[in-house]
């Protein structure tokens, strides 16, 4: 675990174990895959987008969320 200092020194690293913010991914190719799988082994909650169908397959199977359209942000199939 990375620990994080603000300037006056304090150990922040008790929030970051406490918080773990959603990401998008808009492509998930073969660099957006292994980023979402990545960031799923870490513990965020992942949505992705992609035009094209059996690439939104592979990232459910990885454990994300998808959408439809990326400005919504809207996820229309959660993962199991």
């Amino acid at each position: 675990m990375l620990k994080a200092k603000v300037p006056d020194g304090t150990d922040t690293s008790w929030r970051m174990k406490q918080t773990k913010e959603r990401v998008g991914i808009v492509g998930v190719g073969r660099m957006g895959l292994a980023m979402l799988k990545h960031l799923v082994k870490h513990g965020h909650a992942v949505t992705a987008c992609d035009i094209d169908d059996k690439q939104l397959a592979k990232a459910r199977e990885a454990g994300a969320a998808t959408a439809e359209d990326a400005r919504r942000g809207r996820a229309r199939r959660r993962a199991s």
